[in-house]
């Protein structure tokens, strides 16, 4: 299908979805709605340092009126311009202001912009010793005036999360409170919407009623503002996020989106800024209608499965275990510790170890890798790469050598989807030794969409299971396999773990010589007292009488 059709189609669908929003809900302005999420006094005032209060942070890509704000502001710095620069601009004689002004249009790349063609400023940056250059986008503040909106009203990319931080990086260390719980769903079309309303607004069945419905293009944001702002400490991030994807597999289905796969998000995510602009462009600005009251975890937890639900109060997550020592006693105690933790020296070596992960990795990230989770998928690479330790050049260049297989897809003038460089370069920052600890294998598999097989110990200890999984020291007699307790390992010749401490020859029917044993010398006995007798477990027990008395246990 072209994709000048299929953009005629969402722009089709974003016009019926605001009608259908519009004839049913009032239209909220981007500084009501924001007020609704930030209350008054919840926002530091401009200015003003007040103990225990955040800011909103949002990210914006910088277009042409900023560009011509920061052209004005350097002309005027140099007092009144009496020359023409043949594009419509004044420029002073002082040849120190020529050479800034040629500066900033050198870096927003101006010469090669024309009308009404966006302006990008880039801006060349180091990762690992790899130089790239790569497009700006700001962050900035917002204060409790909410004065900083109006820079995102027309922006073809704005983006902030419904939480305020400490500092001026939104970043997980500086999360001060979340203010919202937001659901984003993909490909909604105008009966999507339709079902969502009359099953969340109007009946509540399949969910309850979000706070606000936001058209956001494609799709929608779905709301839901807490009663009381939740407090970002570090035990609180993950239940959070289990209960966003919990409410996302309710809401998402076939029912409220044309899509299948469904997209996981984690806590912090941010999302279009009321007021820009949508994926679709000019004309098609991202709307909030407001469709219901604030909501408590305590009604959301109602509305989803027992097993998915979280623990309430989110204090009861709060890790026990203070070890009531000063940090000076500490680090004469656990002075390991002490380099990882508090200084953060952690040791690095140029050996590589567990290849196999990172080339298990390697292909899994590219070949499940979809539209929505490309940029993941490479943080995942990066992240293991750097738990494995291989050389950050070498990953740098597979991920560099992927941007093509990643816009298989992509229409070549689809701006919106198309992998790009920048998206190489942010995700080359996971390669950090303190990231791999969040990849975890339910996270693999979310991000991915694919089921990874579990691995079993079968009676060896960590150490032990971790190094059999290298084939070739194994076959070089480095290490050994100590399943059976044999060939070194356990000098009792016991498999490791088993109660029964009885030395046996390495044979898979130990187990069921021992049972027979037993029933020879006592025909009569119970399935208990085999258990006691021979100290071998319930299940051992029970497979071998079935297959030698025909017992079904």
């Amino acid at each position: 299908m072209p994709r000048n059709y299929r953009m005629k189609q969402s722009k089709a669908s974003y016009t019926a979805k605001e009608e259908l929003l519009s004839s049913k809900f009032e239209k909220v302005e981007p500084l009501a709605f924001y007020r609704d999420i930030f209350p008054s006094g919840t926002l530091q005032n401009k200015g003003v340092l007040t103990e225990g209060v955040g800011n909103a942070i949002f990210r914006y890509e910088p277009d042409r009126s900023d560009y011509e704000a920061l052209r004005d502001k350097i002309i005027d710095s140099y007092g009144e311009a009496i020359k023409s620069d043949g594009f419509g601009y004044l420029l002073p004689v002082d040849s120190k202001t020529f050479k800034e002004l040629k500066k900033l249009d050198k870096m927003w790349h101006a010469e090669k912009s024309t009308g009404s063609k966006p302006i990008r400023k880039t801006v060349t940056v180091s990762r690992h010793n790899k130089v790239v250059t790569i497009i700006v986008k700001y962050d900035r503040l917002l204060h409790d005036d909410l004065a900083e909106l109006k820079t995102t009203e027309g922006k073809a990319f704005a983006i902030m999360p419904p939480i305020s931080y400490f500092g001026k990086k939104a970043n997980a260390k500086n999360a001060s409170c979340i203010h919202a719980l937001v659901i984003d769903l993909d490909g909604v079309s105008v009966d999507n919407l339709r079902y969502i309303i009359n099953h969340t607004v109007r009946k509540s069945v399949l969910f309850c009623s979000p706070t606000y419905i936001v058209n956001s293009g494609h799709g929608l944001h779905l709301y839901y503002l807490l009663d009381k702002p939740i407090a970002c400490y570090n035990y609180v991030r993950k239940p959070i996020t289990v209960l966003k994807n919990a409410m996302a597999k309710l809401l998402w289905n076939k029912y409220t989106s044309e899509f299948e796969d469904r997209d996981f998000q984690q806590w912090g995510q941010a999302y279009r800024v009321v007021g820009s602009l949508s994926k679709l462009g000019a004309g098609y600005p991202v709307t909030a209608y407001k469709t219901g009251g604030r909501v408590s975890l305590e009604e959301i937890n109602k509305y989803l499965h027992p097993s998915d639900r979280i623990s309430l109060p989110l204090e009861s997550y709060r890790p026990g275990g203070v070890t009531g020592k000063t940090l000076d006693e500490c680090k004469e105690l656990y002075p390991d510790w002490y380099e990882r933790k508090v200084l953060g020296n952690i040791p690095i070596s140029d050996k590589k170890i567990f290849p196999w992960l990172y080339e298990k990795a390697k292909d899994d990230t590219k070949f499940y890798a979809k539209v929505g989770s490309r940029y993941h998928s490479l943080c995942i690479l990066f992240a293991i790469a750097s738990k494995c330790r291989i050389p950050f050049d070498e990953v740098y260049e597979e991920a560099e050598g992927r941007i093509e297989f990643y816009n298989r897809f992509v229409d070549e003038d689809d701006e919106v989807n198309k992998f790009t460089i920048d998206d190489v370069v942010c995700a080359s920052k996971f390669y950090d030794p303190a990231f791999p600890k969040w990849i975890t294998l339910d996270y693999y598999e979310k991000i991915l969409g694919i089921k990874v097989k579990r691995n079993k110990r079968n009676g060896r200890t960590r150490e032990q299971h971790l190094k059999s999984y290298i084939p070739f020291l194994r076959k070089s007699g480095e290490i050994k396999d100590t399943r059976f307790g044999v060939e070194g390992g356990n000098k009792r010749g016991t498999r490791l773990g088993a109660k029964d401490k009885t030395v046996r020859s390495r044979t898979a029917d130990s187990a069921e010589q021992v049972v027979r044993d037993y029933l020879s010398a006592n025909p009569s006995a119970r399935t208990s007292e085999i258990i006691r007798d021979t100290k071998l477990c319930k299940t051992t027990v029970c497979k071998w009488l079935k297959k030698i008395k025909g017992i079904d246990t």
